[in-house]
This record gives C-alpha cells, structure tokens and sequence, in this order.
C-alpha cells in the first residue's frame, strides 16, 4: 500500500457571507505511513492540534477519490468525523463535538471506503473555545 502523504491541516472558518475561509496551515510536509508499512525509528513529529467540534481541511496525497472516514481515538474510544469534503488531494471535516475540559491527547485515524487505514496523526484535541461558555468541572 502506498503512503498516504498529509500536507498542510488548517482550521475552516467562515465570513459575513457564509464563504469557507481556511486559516494558514497548521502542519506541513509531515509524511504519514499507512499502518501496514514498518517504519524506521524517527524523530516524534509535533502533534497536531485540533479544536472539538471545528471544522478543518487537510491536504494530502494518496487519499483516494472515493469518501473514506476518519475516525478520533480518544481513551480507547472511536469518534467519527463528519466529512464535508473527500477528494485525492484534499479532505474536509469537523471533530466531533464532546465536552473536553482541558487538551486531551488522541489520534485521527483517516481510512479508505473499504475501512484500509491510509494514515494516522497523533494529535491533541482541544475544547471548543465559544464566547460565554463555562468551564467544565473536573471531577
């Protein structure tokens, strides 16, 4: 299997228009191998950051033109993404809204339609940052 080559994340926003405007990339020229390829030992990238609930669009090589999944593994627990875009080159999403109260550390699994996993990010998943919102109590 080919490595799928992730490119550039940045966070999607949108203007007075309802336009997508998307923010400088987050991550660049940072190749993911597919999980059935080994890998020599490497320096640990920096972890991606991501915001619960936000949407992002990542740019990448290798993800097919069929719509796939990404999957957020957060304690042992698979959360889908919904996908807003899949094309070869370039994958749309927003996280899955959850109550987070502090960065919590995760990975994003991204795979094909027939469930082949293409790449997985070591990322740390941030709470929703919203105007007025009130901290969730940690227990």
């Amino acid at each position: 299997m080919t490595p799928c080559v992730i490119t550039a994340c940045a966070p999607v926003t949108y203007n007075e228009f309802n336009e997508p405007l998307v923010a400088a990339p987050v991550i660049a020229e940072q190749e993911i191998v597919a999980a059935t390829e080994a890998t020599q030992e490497q320096a640990e990238p920096e972890r991606l950051e991501l915001v619960a609930g936000q949407q992002f669009q990542l740019s990448a090589e290798g993800l097919g033109t069929e719509q796939g999944m990404v999957v957020l593994e957060i304690n042992e627990m698979g959360l889908p993404a919904k996908i807003e875009k899949w094309e070869d080159t370039a994958l749309g999403f927003q996280t899955p809204q959850i109550g987070l109260s502090k960065a919590t550390e995760a990975k994003m699994h991204i795979m094909n339609k027939k469930g082949q996993l293409l790449a997985t990010l070591d990322i740390n998943l941030l709470p929703e940052a919203s105007a007025g919102a009130t901290q969730v109590a940690a227990n």
